[in-house]
């Protein structure tokens, strides 16, 4: 018995073997079932079991509880077949085995003619059917969290299953297709740290309420599932590779038009940008002391940058973003992006994408070709190959766009989208735009614009010459909600609008270093005037249309900088 190396038994009594377990120690396969009694926890320890690769408990089904595996050291496989009477299987991630690598659990029973190999049966070795009479599995808990070598899992006909979690497992792929047959009620599957996970099947888990997965092999701090409201369907899907978004939305048409949340992570970081995302947001005055610094690359040879780029009294004043149900983050080190377009998945849900963020990443040059129709919130932040952003008619629904450090974009929007609810436009740091996006219709919601250190920028709304002769801005553009505007060494500006510029509802204007500017937007004659700080030099050069147009510096309250440009002496002090 000492040698023994395998030990198969089927229908034994299981106290009557409980007592020769010490005398097992160098048994590598145990086979133990269709046990006639209760196999009980306090009788199965497998202290002495150093070398067991392989344990079979399959057909026991008067176990309620899984037996103690702490000490099963060099376990490589884990069968429960037929065990109807387990409700949980959870492998506590200090007691997992650390070189389990199959694990099945088969509700239709154990298999037939096995020849206990150390891993998963042959599909033909299983039950087409389950045998009758029917023994239905109570598991409603299935936890492998921790098991790093785990790549091979069989689970079948467990109609109770609700919970299943193969977090930090090596799991390659996994296919719920036939979910509505075999997990019937499935309310939270995790797949979190599985950096090997290539292929997720999930579409029909119409019962599924919490979906995490994380393709990275760390675990990431995610903040996309809390809150207090409540939703039918909540997901959090970080990866890196966009080849797995043909995975990651393999089930979003189930949920599309329903109330549910889902946030997707592109990027390779060990946790989410969400929790420290600055919103920009809600900026009313213009008095730097609001002001704070932010990060900035390194800019190219052949751009030239102020040396106090990064002076925090040049960029905007920020609050802590809270995310929208339908959020996108893409981040540092995510690649094959372009492959997401070819997505129907993505394409559908892109559509329903309420908010967007995307920073530190060095390969993506182009949003995706794709409409986002329902974007409320985007920002864009360090990504020094980023030429594009929008390059389709998208965005009608934009609420804020902010972006910062873009070396070599050369616009936010090429061409006209009606922007009929956009409050808030930021730009720092983008060198190369000419413009930011011409337009042919008012901007009725517009209450900030906030832009510096873009050298290049000479009209932020160039009229489009698509529509030349558009009566709405023959005339000019009126921006009814235009409250606060702030202009920081933009060394070629010459108009905010190359169209004539009305701001009724004007309050405050700062502008620095802005030396080409020569008109202010024209302004209502009645009411509080609006406040404008500037050096006196850009104050005295600006042109006026006059009182009738409402446009004169009688109209407007001049608070001139501490620091201006000064005439200097053109002699010497010196005799």
């Amino acid at each position: 018995m000492a040698n023994l190396r395998e030990l198969n038994t089927k229908g034994i009594s299981w106290k009557t073997m409980s007592h020769g377990w010490k005398k097992l120690q160098k048994l590598h396969k145990l086979r133990v079932t269709g046990s006639s009694d209760v196999v009980t926890v306090d009788s199965c320890s497998f202290v002495d079991m150093m070398n067991l690769e392989l344990l079979d408990l399959s057909g026991n089904t008067h176990m309620e509880s899984l037996p103690t595996l702490s000490s099963a050291k060099t376990l490589k496989m884990l069968s429960l077949d037929g065990c109807s009477n387990l409700e949980h299987v959870a492998l506590a991630m200090e007691e997992a085995p650390p070189l389990l690598e199959s694990f099945s659990f088969d509700g239709y029973c154990l298999a037939e003619n096995w020849s206990h190999p150390v891993h998963l049966p042959q599909e033909d070795m299983r039950l087409k059917d389950p045998i009758a009479p029917i023994k239905i599995a109570k598991v409603t808990k299935i936890s492998l969290h921790g098991c790093g070598r785990l790549r091979n899992i069989f689970l079948r006909g467990l109609p109770n299953l609700e919970k299943l979690d193969l977090s930090g497992t090596a799991i390659k792929s996994l296919d719920l297709h036939f979910t509505i047959i075999d997990f019937p009620k499935l309310k939270k599957l995790f797949l979190q740290g599985c950096e090997h996970l290539r292929c997720l099947r999930w579409k029909w888990c119409q019962r599924l309420e919490v979906l995490h997965v994380d393709t990275h092999g760390e675990k990431r701090s995610m903040v996309c599932c809390e809150g207090q409201r409540s939703f039918v369907f909540q997901a959090c899907i970080a990866f890196s590779d966009g080849r797995f978004i043909w995975s990651a939305l393999d089930g979003i048409y189930t949920w599309l038009g329903g109330h549910f949340k889902f946030y997707l992570l592109i990027s390779c970081t060990s946790h989410s940008q969400a929790n420290i995302t600055r919103s920009i947001q809600g900026i009313g005055s213009s008095q730097e002391d609001n002001l704070v610094a932010t990060r900035s690359l390194l800019p190219y040879d052949d751009i030239p940058l102020a040396e106090d780029v990064t002076c925090s009294s040049l960029v905007w004043y920020c609050r802590q973003v809270q995310t929208f149900d339908l959020h996108i983050e893409i981040g540092e080190g995510s690649y094959n992006l372009g492959s997401m377009e070819g997505s129907e998945n993505f394409r559908a849900f892109v559509l329903h994408v309420q908010s967007l963020h995307v920073h530190d990443n060095s390969s993506i040059t182009a949003f995706p070709g794709v409409h986002w129709s329902r974007l409320e919130w985007c920002h864009v932040e360090r990504c020094p190959r980023l030429h594009s952003l929008f390059s389709s008619r998208g965005g009608y629904g934009m609420k804020t766009f902010s972006a910062s450090d873009l070396l070599v974009a050369y616009c936010i929007w090429p061409s006209d989208t009606y922007h009929q609810q956009l409050q808030h436009i930021y730009l720092y740091n983008c060198p190369r735009p000419v413009f930011a996006f011409p337009i042919c219709r008012t901007l009725p919601s517009l209450e900030t614009l906030q832009i510096a250190y873009c050298s290049n920028l000479r009209h932020v709304f160039p009229t489009d010459h698509e529509f030349p002769e558009d009566e709405e801005i023959a005339s000019g553009v009126t921006f009814h909600n235009l409250k606060y505007i702030k202009l920081h060494h933009l060394h070629k500006l010459e108009q905010i609008c190359e169209a004539r510029l009305t701001a009724p509802a004007l309050q405050t204007v700062g502008i620095r270093d802005c030396w080409g500017l020569r008109r202010l937007p024209a302004v209502a004659r009645e009411g509080p005037k609006p406040v404008v700080d500037c050096e006196k030099d850009l104050w005295d050069n600006l042109e006026w249309d006059g009182l009738d147009a409402g446009h004169d510096p009688s109209l407007f309250e001049m608070h001139h900088s501490a620091y201006y440009k000064k005439t200097l002496p053109r002699g010497s002090y010196l005799r």
